[in-house]
């Protein structure tokens, strides 16, 4: 049988290279941090490490940072207080046996109070028809209150207990809620009073596990003030009683409504308000009670809100439990719209986990070795374990050092599943002036290979105009997005991206990756 013969393209024809790249694009991992999805299964959206990003819904954003606000109060700050009245406003720090004015920034002047046992206050701000007021007590010390221009000790009476055994305050519904602490039991003034007779509320009836009260809150069912308000009360042992009404003296005008076991609370400040719902810190994770007061009460059934990142929480809470600083605040300031959870790890370190509100993106933040946060004027304050208030989400370095992020994306077979050769990547990110990334690629579930030494060139600032040479720095005002190819290597079938970017005095953010790899393996 005849057949047509090969055509011949010649020696130069067979030297042609054949175009056998591929370009695939990554985008960035906006959806957050994942511990708890089987590693095969992790969708692109979610990332295996995730520290000092906020996965925004478009993009990684890095972190800000932090700077020193206030100076000099030699012992660590374990609380801060807000006073807000009004066009009346300022910002206590308690620390050792003294509480200061931090309102402004600077060297911290002459203490406001003096001669306490503790610096560990709960705190909340109340209006009366007598003014408007900062009322804190700590379970050491007799409770202080100020009306926007002196401190003073209010005048109770209590039956059973004593003044500093009060170590709780909340407000519910124009009136003040107290707990005596080591007990089951609450106490509470007449409405819109911050003095006066206290009237005990015993509730070893009510927790079946016993223990003693930890904290008061409250929640909205229809994310308000109102009617629909409820008043909670937690116990050590993980309960939670549930109660709606406004005067706990009158039967008909307060019930409750039923109680629930949440797990085991962490610190003595457990409560963190998220808008109309409660969140409880629990050694297993974060508890919304509005979810678990719908999901019954079995503990198998508990709705924990922090459940992707589950095993680092735990680690945390093992690691860390015995230290002062656990406790939770949401800052819907500075646009960042965040749920963070301070975690201590010893007496001078925490790391922070944090969720995005929109996207419900989880993340963690490393650098930021506070005892404490607040916020005050619209802006978030923390207290250092160093004497220091620092104002945070401010600028784009950590009190002059470099933010340091780290990244370990999902594994993916990027649509070809068979084995494949890494070349070439593009990470495509944007800054207003110049920042250092190194990356690598990892094939096949493998941890290695490592990180490369950071590249020579360093962070800088931008330029300043009639300062610096020109052709040595870039100038800032514009965003630049660097679109930068960088050799990579790495031979399998799964491919998955780590990396660390350092920036300082840059907004910076990781919009993806652009890949560049070839079939099969190396020759």
């Amino acid at each position: 049988m005849r057949q047509a013969l090969a055509r011949n393209i010649g020696p130069r024809g067979k030297n042609i290279p054949q175009a056998q790249g591929r370009d695939v694009f990554l985008p960035a991992p906006t959806g957050g941090w994942d511990t708890e999805t089987p590693m095969a299964e992790l969708p692109q959206t979610r990332a295996r490490t995730m520290d000092n990003w906020i996965p925004h819904g478009v993009s990684l954003e890095m972190r800000q940072g932090h700077n020193a606000h206030v100076t000099g109060l030699v012992s660590p700050v374990e609380t801060l207080l807000p006073y807000n009245a009004g066009a009346t406003a300022a910002l206590f720090a308690a620390a050792g046996t003294a509480i200061y004015n931090v309102s402004s920034p600077g060297a911290v002047g002459a203490a406001v109070v003096s001669s306490l046992t503790s610096a560990r206050f709960s705190h909340t701000n109340i209006t009366t028809s007598g003014g408007s007021f900062l009322w804190i007590c700590n379970g050491a010390d007799y409770p202080h209150h100020w009306n926007g221009t002196t401190w003073a000790t209010p005048a109770l009476t209590i039956t059973t207990y004593t003044d500093n055994d009060i170590n709780y305050v909340a407000e519910f519904k124009e009136r003040l809620f107290f707990i005596f602490k080591n007990t089951l039991t609450f106490g509470y003034l007449p409405i819109q009073s911050i003095a006066g007779t206290v009237t005990n509320f015993p509730m070893g009836a009510v927790f079946g596990y016993g223990g003693r009260l930890v904290a008061l809150g409250s929640l909205s069912r229809d994310g308000g003030a109102g009617l629909d308000d409820y008043f909670v009360a937690l116990s050590s042992e993980g309960e939670i009683a549930v109660y709606q009404g406004s005067n706990p003296a009158d039967a008909a005008e307060w019930a409750l409504v039923g109680r629930w076991y949440a797990g085991e609370p962490i610190g003595d400040r457990p409560f963190v308000q998220m808008g109309g719902d409660l969140g409880i810190i629990t050694s297993n994770g974060l508890v919304s009670v509005q979810s678990l007061m719908s999901s019954g009460q079995s503990p198998e059934s508990i709705p924990y809100v922090s459940a992707p990142i589950s095993t680092p929480f735990r680690l945390a809470v093992n690691l860390g439990r015995s230290y002062l600083g656990w406790e939770g605040i949401f800052i819907s300031a500075d646009s960042e719209d965040l749920l963070m959870i301070n975690a201590p790890t010893n007496t001078t370190t925490a790391r922070q986990f944090i969720r995005h509100r929109t996207t419900g993106g989880w993340g963690r933040f490393t650098g930021w070795n506070f005892e404490t946060f607040e916020v005050f004027g619209g802006d978030v304050y923390a207290g250092g374990s160093d004497g220091s208030v620092y104002h945070c989400f401010n600028g784009y370095d950590d009190n002059g050092a470099d933010i340091t992020a780290a990244l370990e994306t999902a594994w993916t077979t990027m649509n070809f599943p068979g084995l494949k050769t890494l070349l070439e990547i593009r990470p495509v990110l944007t800054t207003t002036t110049r920042a250092t990334m190194r990356v690598v690629g990892r094939t096949d579930f493998r941890s290695l290979p490592s990180l490369p030494a950071w590249p020579f060139s360093t962070i800088t600032n931008a330029c300043i105009w009639g300062v610096s040479l020109y052709g040595e720095k870039y100038y800032g005002g514009e965003d630049n997005t660097t679109r930068q190819w960088r050799a990579i290597s790495g031979e399998g079938h799964n491919v998955s991206l780590a990396l660390e970017a350092r920036s300082n005095q840059s907004q910076f953010s990781l919009n993806g990756f652009n890949l560049r790899f070839v079939p099969g393996g190396q020759v």
